[in-house]
């Protein structure tokens, strides 16, 4: 996570590197050697497709990108040419194919490499394939133009894996809408609303929220089970983190009141006991004495009569 001044692009190459660079550094050593790195449309841009192609050039790493890409004219045409029957199935979440005229997915690189236009993508590295993915809109969605006459709703997808069917591909690029999700969470754990006007104390700030949305990933792998293993932070606030204040007249509970959603063990969960008030060590306060001084003790205070029991009395007086 990189905090950024507003004026930042959302395509500058060198912050999306930097970014990239300290999420690898995170990785163990031993899970660096099989990379599969997917980004939305913003990350479509030569730099970072030619840095990653780069990791890939490496001979003890493989480094594979899947990157959201934008439907402009040559896609467009290219969509154009494509004929009805080269149209595959797409798999549900379960791995079950869909309805073709629910939902299909192609391959345009043969036709951006080798269509009437030529090589359209000769600016990019060889090894780059474009997979295309048509679905009926649902209501309220946003459609262009082209998606408007054409009656489907498209999105594209650049890789560079080889060997794999556009189904296959078009699936694992699927899961990377959990960023979105991932985003609002992190709005309720703090990075919704920055402290201050200084940036070095908002970088400090979105450090804390960080290591926060870090602790709560690892409860619920470590901890939770059922459905607070899947919960987000506002659930997790108000069934686990918050504790209530307990007082005097109500006693306090001895036993985990979700004992069920915890994976430690059977059984519940016994609190820690409530730690005894140490005894006073001041001698003022073992030996006390009455202040003699009345000003030292405040008296009960009493509310002056309203104007409807003035007139009362008055009418009550001899």
């Amino acid at each position: 996570m990189l905090l950024r001044t507003g004026s930042a692009g959302s395509h500058t190459v060198s912050d999306h590197i930097t970014v990239l660079t300290e999420a690898l550094a995170q990785l163990p050593a031993r899970h660096r050697r099989d990379l599969l790195i997917t980004l939305d449309g913003a990350g479509a841009s030569h730099g970072v497709v030619e840095h990653i192609t780069k990791l890939n050039a490496s001979p003890w790493r493989r480094a594979h990108y899947s990157i959201g890409w934008e439907l402009g004219e040559r896609e467009r045409a290219a969509l154009a040419q494509v004929p009805t029957p080269a149209w595959g199935v797409v798999l549900d979440d379960e791995g079950q194919p869909r309805d073709p005229d629910e939902a299909a997915v192609v391959e345009l690189t043969a036709l951006l490499r080798q269509g009437p236009g030529g090589n359209q993508l000769a600016g990019w590295p060889a090894d780059l394939r474009i997979i295309a993915r048509r679905e009926k809109p649902h209501p309220g969605a946003q459609l262009s133009l082209f998606e408007e006459l054409d009656g489907w709703r498209y999105q594209l997808l650049a890789t560079n894996t080889p060997r794999s069917n556009a189904q296959f591909l078009e699936a694992r690029h699927r899961p990377h809408a959990r960023v979105e999700d991932g985003i609002r969470t992190g709005k309720d754990t703090g990075l919704g609303h920055l402290p201050s006007t200084s940036i070095e104390i908002n970088r400090a700030w979105c450090l804390a929220a960080g290591i926060a949305c870090d602790l709560l990933c690892w409860l619920r792998l470590l901890c939770l089970d059922g459905p607070l293993a899947k919960a987000e932070p506002k659930t997790l606030r108000y069934r686990i983190l918050h504790t209530p204040y307990p007082h005097r007249h109500r006693p306090t509970p001895t036993h985990d009141p979700h004992p069920g959603d915890l994976a430690l063990g059977p059984g519940t969960r016994r609190l820690p006991p409530r730690r005894a008030r140490p005894a006073p060590t001041d001698p003022m306060l073992i030996n006390h004495v009455p202040d003699p001084d009345p000003r030292n003790h405040p008296q009960p205070w009493t509310p002056a009569p309203t104007r409807r029991e003035n007139r009362a009395l008055s009418l009550t007086a001899p």
